[in-house]
């Protein structure tokens, strides 16, 4: 436990400190700190007393600041600390609540760069009274380098060489995201929600020693495998190596997601000016180009859909996408990660079979530790193919959802439209929005849908449809009428003729 003018004290962080909050210029000595804890700019976290909140990244909920404030005063935590990035959302508001109630808000002149810089050292600084070991912090200095290295897996292998023995990172209760070579898998009790009382779990013949970092609201868990047998020295030594490296993991984890944020929302921006043509095709294909964004040329597009959020997801991604023998492209899109293979030219039958075959290998090593989907559009050429491509492989990927663990890959152009559209309206994710859809109009009676379906089918037309009800036209004007009352609904309209027409085909034969 610490100050926050203690941990302000190195010169090139007391002189650009402004603190926007509470008591001054003296604050920062009064203020006790036991943990900093990178918080997600928009996110909401479980605050605890003494915690020093580094905020990172930018929200346009300019009353979450606010928020913040209350929430950091009701909690007894230490302070919050943030960059002049967020002076325009911080530095109004928020910043005189803060004076109101009494809490530390400290802006560093700077980056959000500077900020993870700040939030890694004040880290080691509280971890130092039982992290005294010379060689561990010169291996992570070596770690950091100048440059965040893009993965983890050369960092894992610095601090199994300091020990002598197996090192990996995984989510709490989640996948294991990264490991030396020793390790395939690590048991689930090594994966459990982190006890202090059970940082050492015994399993296999093996000792596993964790310690717990946070990013936002995850949770994540570095550890290291002994064997059984190991001297209490060695266990000690592993034990402070984890601990000091999940304050580079975690500043690790959260530069990758400002890069992944940013880099992710230009592609994204990019793409859609592409698909809406709204951008001149020259300063367009350059600035695609730029962002490692190929538009022009030949493709074959895939969506990959996990089940639930995943940290680390995209650069788990894109280590298994080196299998594929072909430039790739990936980025987060639509809730899930969406990406295309990139050919020079038009690609043979052959070529595309072996590169879908790699795509096949890329979704069973995700699919081994992550509950994941994937589908893969058709090939094409050009812009408009490319936007067709993922809508395709994406609602391939939903599909592939239904079906069993560990064959959740479906091919858009193995189906056929007429078969994709049919399969998907009978899948878990239709279902339910076909039956809601269809509600209001249980109250009715059965006839109301049989009237809707038989009018649908005919073309609109009121003598077809009751022709083949065995009734009076105007029987079906009056039902058809109600329907479009109760439902809200305007039968003009083709968009929502589809919709209606597919929900009921959807529940056709299931009890209302």
């Amino acid at each position: 436990m610490t100050t926050l003018a203690e941990l302000l004290h190195p010169p090139f962080w007391r002189e650009r400190a402004q603190v926007l909050g509470a008591g001054g210029s003296a604050a920062p000595a009064r203020v006790t700190v036991s943990r900093v804890r990178l918080v997600i700019a928009g996110g909401r976290e479980d605050l605890e007393g003494g915690d020093l909140l580094v905020v990172f990244g930018t929200t346009d909920q300019h009353w979450w600041w606010d928020a913040l404030v209350r929430r950091v005063r009701d909690s007894g935590a230490a302070g919050v600390m943030v960059c002049s990035a967020h002076e325009a959302q911080a530095g109004g508001s928020a910043a005189a609540l803060a004076r109101r109630l009494g809490v530390a808000m400290v802006m560093l002149e700077g980056s959000q760069q500077d900020l993870l810089e700040f939030a890694a050292q004040a880290r080691v600084h509280l971890q130092a009274p039982r992290l005294r070991d010379a060689d561990i912090l010169t291996a992570l200095q070596a770690a950091q380098g100048e440059q965040r290295p893009e993965s983890m897996r050369p960092v894992l292998d610095q601090f199994s060489a300091l020990i002598g023995a197996d090192v990996w990172l995984g989510v709490e209760n989640g996948p294991l995201l990264a490991h030396t070579e020793g390790v395939v898998t690590v048991p689930q009790e090594a994966l459990a929600r982190f006890d202090p009382g059970a940082a050492l779990t015994a399993k296999d013949e093996y000792l596993y020693v964790r310690q717990p970092f946070r990013v936002g609201k995850q949770r994540y868990l570095l550890g290291a495998r002994l064997p059984a047998d190991s001297p209490a020295e060695a266990v000690r030594q592993a034990g402070r190596v984890v601990a000091l490296g999940s304050v580079y993991a975690a500043r690790w984890y959260a530069e990758l997601q400002l890069a992944g944020q940013v880099l992710g929302s230009a592609r994204n921006a990019v793409l859609d000016q592409a698909f809406a043509g709204t951008a001149p095709a020259s300063s367009l294909e350059q600035r695609a180009a730029d962002l490692g964004l190929p538009l022009t040329g030949w493709h074959l597009a895939f969506f990959l859909a996990p089940a639930d959020p995943v940290p680390g997801l995209g650069d788990v991604l894109e280590d298994a996408l080196q299998i594929v023998r072909a430039t790739t492209v990936l980025l987060p899109r639509d809730g899930g990660w969406a990406g295309w293979v990139q050919f020079s030219s038009a690609p043979s039958a052959a070529r595309l079979q072996e590169v879908v075959r790699d795509l096949r290998a890329v979704y069973r090593k995700t699919a081994r530790g992550i509950e994941i989907s994937m589908g893969v559009g058709r090939a094409g050429e050009g812009v408009d193919h490319l936007r067709q491509a993922l809508a395709e492989a994406r609602d391939a990927a939903q599909l592939a959802a239904t079906k069993a663990a560990g064959r959740r890959f479906v091919r858009a152009d193995g189906l056929g439209a007429t078969r994709l559209l049919l399969s998907w309206t009978e899948s878990a994710p239709f279902l339910p929005r076909a039956m809601g859809l269809l509600e209001p109009l249980d109250d009715l009676g059965a006839e109301y849908r049989r009237t809707l379906l038989a009018y649908l089918d005919s073309s609109l037309s009121t003598a077809q449809a009751a022709k083949v009800l065995g009734t009076h036209r105007n029987t079906v004007r009056m039902r058809i009428d109600r329907i479009r009352e109760v439902l809200g609904v305007d039968l003009a309209s083709r968009d929502e003729r589809l919709a209606l027409h597919l929900a009921l085909r959807a529940t056709e034969h299931r009890p209302s």
